[in-house]
């Protein structure tokens, strides 16, 4: 049981700095209504401009630590009735 609630935390530890990273993401952004011109995707040569790929990442560990979350308190709740 005490590994359930250790993947519990974890899943949590993940959903939270995943959520704080698209949270810090999303107000580092530009505005699209700033008057900027298009840059083309295609050149990226310091990395700049990968904002959608960052997002992704943090927006697929976010879910990754939800799912962690959730399945292990529903096993965890499991082990709980099948020992009463």
């Amino acid at each position: 049981m005490a590994s359930y609630l250790l993947y519990i935390v974890t899943g949590a530890f993940l959903a939270l700095m995943a959520a704080r990273h698209l949270i810090v993401l999303k107000s580092t952004l530009p505005k699209t209504d700033s008057g900027q011109p298009h840059r083309p995707v295609l050149r990226m040569p310091e990395g700049k401009h990968l904002h959608w790929a960052e997002a992704t990442l943090a927006g697929a560990i976010f879910l990754f630590g939800l799912w962690m979350m959730l399945t292990a308190g529903l096993l965890f709740v499991a082990s709980l009735l099948h020992s009463f």
